[in-house]
């Protein structure tokens, strides 16, 4: 099941000219890299997970959008983020923001292109979001 799955996501990635890579990932049964316009993010299944992927864009902040970002706007944009219906998590914490990670589940019954489309245009929306905050104006 898990090599047809592996299949199914690289060829709908390829289709939709996503697909980059497969990373070398000791801890995942797969781990593909793919890109739109500039952002970078990962299709895997984690060997904890028997029925699911997982998709996740890391967003390592440089130290001029550290500096960018108040106070004010990082506890504005954790409201933003949690409309958007992506997980996501500030790294080490919100107040000393390093990096920024979101991702989302699909678990294998409700796993179509078009949910695995509209997942992954979900979290290229919240990076949007992101980026409108550490972004030069």
């Amino acid at each position: 099941m898990i090599s047809e799955i592996k299949n199914k996501l690289k060829k709908w990635l390829n289709d939709e000219g996503l697909y980059e890579s497969e990373a070398k990932d000791d801890n995942a049964h797969f781990n593909f890299v793919a890109k739109h316009q500039n952002v970078i993010f990962h299709v895997f299944q984690p060997l904890s997970k028997k029925d699911s992927v997982l998709i996740v864009c890391s967003l390592n902040l440089s130290a001029e959008q550290k500096e960018r970002i108040t106070k004010i706007e990082k506890l504005e944009l954790y409201q933003k983020l949690l409309v958007t219906n992506s997980l996501f998590e500030f790294y080490p914490d919100i107040n000393n923001l390093e990096n920024i990670r979101i991702q989302d589940f699909i678990f294998y019954d409700g796993l179509t292109k078009n949910e695995f489309m509209k997942t992954i245009f979900r979290i290229l929306k919240t990076v949007q979001i992101v980026n409108s905050y550490i972004e030069p104006r």
